[in-house]
């Protein structure tokens, strides 16, 4: 069997089958579709839209590709990462520090998979003394360096990204209003990634149907070439067997 994909009306191998971006080996068939999308184009696939239960390392190869792109092959000049907090957004301004710390505590997930790609030991047992520190540094420095950086939602209204990837993660708790915000920010060569589980809403009065990552989906998915569409099966989840039971029951208990 070959893994393969429609593209201009024709059935074509994948391009990126055997990528491994930023050292991340694929581990499923969901992955390496969603690798495809990932590292395509801006030109070919501007949007990306991924959703699946928690654990199918959504952000994990978001960030893989990313960098990958960014910092390794200097396709784009930044990743700008922001995630949904609807009560967050209005009070930032308020808020201590400069607009990266400002973020930082939402920033918590990304932040981990960061560790993760800048330093596979430092989760695989294989620790030495200082290295949780040393990763920690390798992370800060890819934000000094201005390869990532974190935004607001609200920090997004009026401009136009180039030559950037906009990733927004937790995507279900965004709102309409926000989701039709954040697609139309893309400008020349930008690329935009809307990753989310629509089991995981906890954002107050935002349903599975009336939020920014459902309307997304409904807007662009299989209407665009523009737009890819990754979604990936229960059967996929790779953080662990405990994360992959919770999901199901979690999935049987919203129907």
């Amino acid at each position: 069997t070959k893994l393969a994909k429609e593209k201009g009306g024709v059935i074509s191998y994948l391009e990126y089958e055997d990528a491994t971006p930023f050292g991340v080996t694929p581990r499923n068939v969901g992955q390496r579709f969603c690798i495809e999308a990932l590292m395509a184009p801006a030109s070919e696939i501007p949007l990306v839209i991924i959703h699946g239960d928690a654990g199918t390392a959504k952000t994990f190869l978001t960030l893989a590709c990313a960098l990958q792109q960014t910092y390794l092959d200097h396709i784009y000049r930044e990743i700008t990462v922001t995630r949904a907090n609807v009560e967050f957004d209005r009070e930032i301004g308020a808020l201590p520090g400069d607009e990266t710390e400002k973020v930082g505590p939402l920033l918590r997930g990304c932040m981990d998979n960061l560790e993760t790609l800048v330093d596979p030991a430092y989760v695989s047992g294989k620790t030495k003394d200082g290295l949780e520190e040393e990763v920690h540094d390798k992370v800060m420095d890819l934000f000094d360096r201005g390869c990532i950086s974190a935004e607001a939602l609200g920090f997004l209204r009026g401009r136009s990204l180039k030559r950037k990837i906009l990733f927004v993660d937790e995507a279900q708790n965004i709102t309409i209003s926000q989701a039709k915000g954040i697609l139309t920010r893309a400008g020349e060569d930008c690329k935009i990634v809307i990753a989310g589980c629509l089991s995981q809403i906890d954002t107050p009065h935002i349903t599975r149907r009336t939020n920014g990552l459902a309307y997304a989906l409904k807007l662009m998915g299989g209407k665009s070439s523009s737009c890819a569409v990754c979604t990936f099966k229960e059967s996929e989840i790779t953080r662990s067997r405990l994360a992959g039971e919770i999901a199901a029951a979690m999935k049987r208990e919203g129907e």
